[in-house]
């Protein structure tokens, strides 16, 4: 199938295709190149800053990963079950992959999944919190462990954060699925080149960018930050600003017309109406459950307040520490058999969806073809859920 797909390109077909895979080895490179760095592979304590830095660039691993996984499935969804190309994107490409992505970044990247991953979910001392003169002593990751930063991540679907998440991933549609489509409109239309094709390259093109501007940011600074123990809120991205462009930019993808001229699916005007009411109801429950900032253990708050001095002139910073009352480390990782099945029930539901979801002009039938392939595709995204339920 692969090689009859190969042989009907066009010599620009190829060309594109070729620089496809030259950005395949870039990234793999880049990947290996930061697996190589042991600097960032630890949770021995250093300031909130370095912590921050050294979570970002862990989830640039996880992102990567995601990113080889999203092309293989965007290749089996567009180019041989030829489904709609925007619901495939909004739905699986972004929201299954997205949450893929969340549950290795909270597994991998965070602070507390590389702490369960290097010394287990049942390790009782926080390394963060050495005596004076105690060396810092890290375990070696097995397999069981990989399994139990897993379960914790699973565990998060049922916390805060991944409604959070959500805010931020509509932001990442809206604003994907715009350039995806002007992208794909430049290939087809000024250089001739395959639809399918096209579209892959753009999603490959815009998921690198859009990564490196700002989703990176508003994932580990804002929908769950690095240090959950102790820090204060200027360290994080403030939620007015989150809230702010994302409504902005769910406005503008409202009255946007897709050049190419796709009106199935998330890209029609109902589509787009009931993707822009869902983020206002995520929103709205978010607001009211308290969920919209993040919480910390122990919050830093720095209030200004009068100095104490017999002029009774200028101004000091009263710095208080506030602790608050969130789920332990083991109490998430207790929640990963559901997170585990909702996860699964989500990806099945929206790859279902997708998959005979027809593409303008084409006619769509459950063939067996593309059950199968469907069913491949679940399964890719099961990985993490399998490894997770069955060690």
């Amino acid at each position: 199938m692969i090689l009859i797909y190969l042989k009907n390109l066009s010599k620009n077909d190829k060309i594109l295709l070729s620089a496809l895979f030259i950005i395949g080895i870039g990234v793999f490179y880049i990947l290996v190149t930061y697996l190589k760095n042991k600097d960032i592979w630890t949770t021995e304590p250093v300031s909130d800053t370095e912590i921050n830095k050294r979570q970002k660039e862990r989830g640039v691993v996880t992102s990567l990963i995601t990113s080889f996984l999203g092309i293989i499935v965007s290749t089996i969804m567009i180019v041989f079950v030829k489904s709609d190309s925007a619901s495939y994107q909004a739905l699986v490409s972004i929201i299954c992959l997205g949450i893929f992505g969340f549950l290795l970044d909270n597994a991998f990247a965070t602070e507390n999944g590389v702490d369960i991953l290097f010394n287990g979910i049942d390790n009782e001392v926080s390394n963060k919190l050495l005596k004076v003169g105690e060396k810092f002593t890290e375990g070696k990751v097995s397999i069981k462990k990989v399994s139990s930063a897993l379960k914790y991540s699973f565990g998060t679907l049922l916390s805060p954060k991944i409604l959070r998440y959500i805010i931020v991933s509509f932001l990442d549609i809206f604003i994907s699925l715009m350039l995806t489509d002007g992208i794909v409109w430049g290939l087809v239309n000024k250089f001739d080149i395959n639809t399918s094709l096209s579209y892959i390259f753009a999603m490959v093109v815009v998921a690198i960018t859009t990564f490196l501007a700002y989703s990176n940011a508003t994932r580990l600074e804002w929908a769950y930050p690095a240090v959950e123990e102790l820090n204060q809120r200027s360290d994080l991205i403030s939620t007015p600003v989150i809230l702010i462009n994302t409504i902005l930019a769910g406005m503008v993808f409202l009255i946007w017309k897709p050049l190419m001229k796709s009106k199935s699916g998330i890209s029609s005007t109902s589509g787009k109406l009931m993707m822009i009411l869902i983020l206002f109801l995520v929103i709205v429950v978010c607001y009211y459950m308290g969920y919209l900032d993040p919480v910390l253990k122990y919050e830093i708050i720095n209030t200004v307040i009068p100095c104490p001095n017999p002029e009774g002139v200028g101004a000091c910073v009263n710095t208080v520490v506030v602790e608050n009352d969130i789920l332990s480390v083991k109490e998430i990782y207790n929640n990963h058999e559901l997170g585990v099945l909702l996860f699964f029930i989500l990806c099945v539901v929206l790859t279902t969806v997708v998959a005979f979801t027809p593409r303008r002009g084409t006619a769509k039938r459950f063939t067996t073809t593309n059950i199968s392939l469907s069913i491949i595709v679940i399964t890719l995204l099961s990985i993490p859920g399998i490894l997770a339920y069955t060690i």
